[in-house]
């Protein structure tokens, strides 16, 4: 790793760079089944390297203008690495919660109602435009062990979708769910933030996925757009920004003793795609179907609003996913696998 990948100086242009990737990546948390970490990759976002700690005599000055390194012989402590992100990241962090909040001013309500094979069908697309990506992932490794392990992986993202989505289905009519503003509604939406958060680190899964798996998407999509226009309860946003930040401190601490997990957790995210594909296409939409009456032709308008909605977000899938392929890019497939230039040869 070169001098420029090891370092990185806390600039003007650096931190509002950081302020509006964080945006980006803030309003695509919400779309389900979104992957995140693939929309980093292609914004150039990988994710730190730490390596041996730099001789100082500053140790502070070390922190908030340099990086820290990490290496086998030399592993920073938990504090100082968390220290790195809040001098480094401060501004991605608070762009990633501005675009967080900016996605509920979508009247999704009205879109689901209105639209809703539209939303079905690019949720779908979503999945199966990654779902090919992540099915790479797993398959790269070179030893049995990781495929294995991958597969583990794909089951537990299977049984972890399926257990949550048929719960709470069971439970919940998602279509009618409501949410009263309150300390209960406020515990839930942390829990759901710590817990969708700390995937999101792991896999980039988004946040959006484990709210529709929930069944509290439109729930929590109806309170967030309260408080934009009418700026009421205003502790559900303190709530959500505390679950946001504690399960990324957990995540920067699994990630100490969890590396090496990029295949298991492409093994995950499919699970979570292949679960979705045939959750979505044999309960969901069967439920709208069943409501109209077979002789009903849909609007031409509403067949337009379809085709294009799943033609773009399956295009939106393959553009964040094709630099990770090594016939269409080698260089990024290259960097992205750690290959070296035989290695990529011979595959």
């Amino acid at each position: 790793m070169n001098e420029l990948e090891r370092t990185e100086k806390i600039t003007v242009g650096n931190t509002l760079t950081r302020l509006l990737q964080g945006a980006v990546l803030g309003l695509t948390s919400m779309i389900p089944f979104f992957q995140v970490k693939d929309l980093k990759e292609t914004l150039g976002m990988r994710d730190k390297v730490f390596q041996k700690e730099a001789k100082t005599d500053n140790k502070l000055k070390n922190i908030l203008t340099d990086s820290i390194h990490e290496s086998e012989q030399n592993f920073p402590s938990f504090i100082k690495t968390l220290l790195w992100y809040i001098a480094h990241r401060w501004s991605y962090m608070l762009g990633f919660f501005i675009g967080f909040l900016v996605f509920f001013f979508i009247p999704v309500g009205m879109l689901k109602t209105e639209h809703n094979y539209a939303i079905y069908g690019g949720m779908m697309a979503l999945s199966l435009g990654f779902l090919l990506y992540e099915l790479k992932k797993m398959i790269a490794g070179q030893y049995s062990y990781k495929l294995l392990r991958s597969l583990a992986a794909l089951f537990i993202g299977i049984i972890f979708s399926l257990v949550l989505a048929w719960v709470t289905s069971a439970l919940i009519d998602k279509d009618t769910f409501a949410l009263e503003p309150g300390m209960n509604t406020n515990f839930l939406l942390l829990l759901i933030l710590f817990f969708a958060s700390f995937i999101l680190s792991f896999t980039g899964m988004s946040f959006g996925t484990l709210f529709y798996l929930s069944s509290t998407f439109l729930a929590f999509s109806s309170l967030f757009n309260d408080f934009l226009y009418e700026h009421t309860n205003i502790s559900m946003i303190i709530f959500a920004l505390i679950g946001i930040v504690a399960g990324n401190i957990l995540a920067v601490f699994a990630k100490r003793y969890l590396t090496e997990m990029r295949s298991e957790s492409g093994g995950f995210n499919a699970g979570v795609y292949l679960f979705s594909l045939l959750w979505i296409g044999f309960t969901e939409i069967p439920k709208y179907i069943s409501k109209e009456s077979p002789e009903e032709v849909l609007p031409l308008y509403e067949t337009i609003t379809i085709i294009t909605t799943v033609a773009g977000c399956l295009l939106i899938a393959f553009m964040l996913t094709v630099h990770g392929f090594q016939l269409f890019n080698q260089k990024d497939y290259q960097e992205l696998n750690n290959l070296s230039d035989a290695e990529v040869n011979t595959r």
